[in-house]
């Protein structure tokens, strides 16, 4: 540490770029670009670079000029007002077929009629995998060459017929008991269906990681009605590890929990999961003939203190992985344009700074960026843009020669010539390369 004896000048050198800007909360900024998951086409607020990252991603290659911007403004404590332009991403389906499903909005306005499909739109969404969990079989029969299929009947040697709910192999399938316990033949054997251990696909994982096998509701069991629990978990098959449990549901659709809040599980996966949406109901193969088909009001089903009811079990087969998905992160002018308007109106709004961010796809595009950037402010004109050049107009090509000052000037003149002059518009003719 420098010291003096005698009065003089000491210079030191901080770092102050990691600083946050006391009260400047309440600055705002307006941004918009391609991201790795989040809302598509909505203003999202942003308070820091962790939620930065929880809603809208880590950045990559493709995204990172415009992604550092938005994270080194809200490093020094400013809001951000963030769109997710609408590029050509989709959102991964149960069918495959990829489509896009901008926000909650949308998708409660019917823009799909997938059973299954990612919460975000992007690739991501092809690394997840939906498991249905009721409460499954009831007994595990063996039986040489039994010829029987899902949805076929068992009758034993007692002639009580039982529900055939999965075929293991030509010898071996399980079954929901009928009107008793099942009473094989001699040579047959019947053993209790074990929960804990099935397995779910290729992941490694069994029932038990998702939790203890779903029952009866006190909401169901108070209205003679029985088995109507089940439980929904999403699986990452990249790790194959269960990213999201929601446990002990409903099938019941008017179900509710203890608080009050729907215990449906279709409603409750649409308002609470991270991951995924739940459209279309199931169909007729994908839940057992035994008991009453799931879905519908307690007391539609009549049921009785004298004439209690089961529901239908769900199969396995009602979940399973989803694909589709796909990345966009090169934005069009048009694109990037949209997002930005969705500022402009000063009465549903407030914004401080319209940040444009990195390039475009390419100059001519980056131009049409910065055009829109400037046009947001020039409307409300209760704030200020911060445009730059494109890159291509400070930094040579690769294995090009370095660009002189002179060119660096005149190409960033005749960028700029194309903004016009503005009392909101702030232009800057650097390049931060990180």
């Amino acid at each position: 540490m420098a010291s003096q004896v005698s009065p003089g000048v000491v210079i030191r050198e901080r770092d102050f770029s990691n600083a946050v800007v006391v009260g400047a909360t309440a600055i705002r900024g307006a941004f918009s670009s391609s991201f790795r998951k989040g809302p598509v086409g909505k203003i999202v607020n942003i308070g820091s670079e962790r939620e930065l990252i929880d809603t809208f991603g880590t950045p990559s290659e493709a995204n990172a000029g415009d992604w550092l911007v938005a994270s080194e403004f809200l490093r020094y404590g400013g809001q951000l007002g963030v769109v997710r332009a609408a590029t050509g991403v989709l959102n991964a389906t149960a069918s495959g077929s990829g489509v896009l499903i901008g926000s909650k909005e949308s998708f409660d306005s019917g823009v799909t009629s997938e059973k299954f499909a990612a919460r975000d739109a992007g690739a991501d969404g092809n690394n997840l995998s939906v498991v249905i969990v009721d409460r499954g079989a009831d007994f595990v029969i063996s039986k040489t060459g039994h010829g029987l299929a899902v949805g076929g009947t068992y009758t034993d040697d007692a002639s009580v017929t039982h529900e055939v709910v999965k075929v293991t192999d030509a010898n071996t399938f399980e079954i929901i008991q009928g009107s008793a316990t099942p009473t094989p033949a001699s040579g047959d054997t019947a053993t209790a269906w074990d929960y804990n251990s099935q397995a779910i696909a290729s992941t490694g994982l069994t029932y038990k990681a998702i939790a203890p096998r779903p029952g009866t509701s006190a909401y169901a069991s108070e209205r003679f009605l029985s088995y109507d629990e089940v439980h929904v978990a999403v699986i990452d098959t990249a790790t194959n590890t269960i990213v999201e449990r929601m446990t002990y549901l409903s099938k019941l659709s008017d179900a509710k929990t203890p608080e009050g809040a729907s215990a449906y599980w279709k409603d409750y996966v649409n308002e609470y999961s991270g991951f995924i949406y739940a459209g279309v109901g199931l169909s007729s193969a994908e839940v057992t003939t035994t008991g009453e088909d799931p879905g519908a009001t307690a007391a539609s089903y009549g049921a009785t203190s004298g004439s209690p009811l089961e529901l239908a079990r769900i199969l396995p087969t009602a979940g399973g992985a989803l694909s589709g998905g796909t990345d966009d992160y090169a934005y069009t002018a048009g694109e990037i344009q949209a997002g930005y308007d969705l500022f402009l109106d000063t009465e549903e709004t407030t914004v401080d700074f319209v940040l444009m961010g990195g390039d475009a796809a390419n100059e001519n595009d980056t131009i049409a960026k910065a055009q829109a950037v400037a046009a947001i402010a020039n409307s409300r004109k209760d704030c200020v843009a911060f445009i730059s050049p494109w890159s291509g107009a400070q930094v040579a090509t690769s294995g090009g020669a370095a660009l002189t000052p002179a060119q660096q000037l005149a190409n960033t003149m005749s960028f700029f010539n194309n903004i016009g002059s503005s009392s909101y518009v702030v232009l800057d003719s650097g390049i931060k390369y990180t």
